[in-house]
């Protein structure tokens, strides 16, 4: 009996410790210009993107700042892992001097799964498509000034604490659809240049989409708001669907720019709407909104 504990024991281990990858080996990947495909993986350290062997210098202010990137040229692939670490697409060194970016030149996937600590991609440039679905983002998810040239997935994902997506420009279809915000949504100057879908999104905070920019079809139907949604100064100039939507708190359209194209049938408003200086083309919002709802 003895020993057939001690061979299950052995066993357990060596399933456990093939379950495990650490983050330093995945790096070594990137750099032997080998791809990255991982399914049911704990990744163990900080897996960093932003000092690889092809690192360089991209900018320099006369020796007080100095900005670094790295180019991850292979697809990377990620599927029902859990990151036990930091995932840094960006970071500061020489007390916030000095900054290291990575840029990814291939597609980068992550679905169903577990950030346990920071998600940074702050700068990043995403020339390929960028998937983030069904994950679990347990910090502040930090995507600010991050270009997505390519299609962007971020549907089904849970953000337990601020999604920051602030200046980011997303030049491509963008889905957030059944996305659940658990702290601040901020989109604030964000740049939507073709569709960008969050139907059915969930936002138990602030949805802030201050001075945001929507080029293309902007799809909300059936979006929650828990909070205020704050649409002031944005703009909207293609098909826009908020309908059957539930805003408990302010709505915000204060300053907002409204193509003619735009739906409110069913959208339930508990809380006051601020329409100073809304405008849609060719008629008043106020009026529009009243014989719409």
């Amino acid at each position: 009996m003895k020993r057939l504990v001690l061979i299950l024991l052995i066993f357990s281990c060596i399933l456990m410790a093939g379950k495990r990858i650490s983050a330093d080996k995945i790096i070594e990947q990137i750099n032997a210009g080998r791809k990255v495909e991982y399914v049911h993986k704990t990744i163990l350290g900080d897996l960093d993107f932003t000092e690889l062997k092809n690192m360089r210098q991209v900018n320099s202010s006369f020796g007080r700042h100095e900005e670094y990137a790295s180019f991850i040229e292979v697809p990377i692939y990620f599927k029902d892992c859990k990151f036990k670490g930091d995932v840094l697409g960006y970071k500061y060194v020489n007390g916030e001097y000095d900054t290291y970016r990575a840029d990814f030149q291939a597609d980068i996937t992550f679905i169903n799964c577990d950030f346990k600590d920071e998600t940074e991609f702050k700068h990043s440039d995403f020339e390929e498509k960028a998937i983030f679905t069904n994950c679990t983002f347990s910090k502040e998810a930090n995507f600010k000034h991050s270009d997505f040239e390519e299609y962007c997935d971020f549907s089904g994902s849970s953000f337990e604490n601020e999604a920051n997506f602030k200046h980011a420009s997303m030049d491509e279809k963008a889905s957030f659809d059944k996305a659940v915000f658990e702290e601040e949504a901020n989109f604030k100057y964000t740049d939507f240049s073709s569709y960008v879908r969050f139907a059915s999104a969930d936002f138990q905070d602030e949805g802030n989409f201050k001075h945001t920019s929507f080029s293309g079809p902007a799809i909300f139907k059936k979006s929650s708001f828990h909070e205020k949604a704050n649409f002031k100064y944005a703009s909207f100039s293609d098909h826009t669907d908020f309908s059957e939507c539930i805003i408990a708190g302010l709505t915000n359209f204060e300053h907002t720019d409204f193509c003619q194209d735009l739906v409110f049938k069913g959208t339930i408003f508990n809380g006051n709407i601020d329409a100073e200086h809304a405008r849609i083309r060719g008629g008043s919002f106020t009026k529009f909104l009243l014989q719409n709802r």
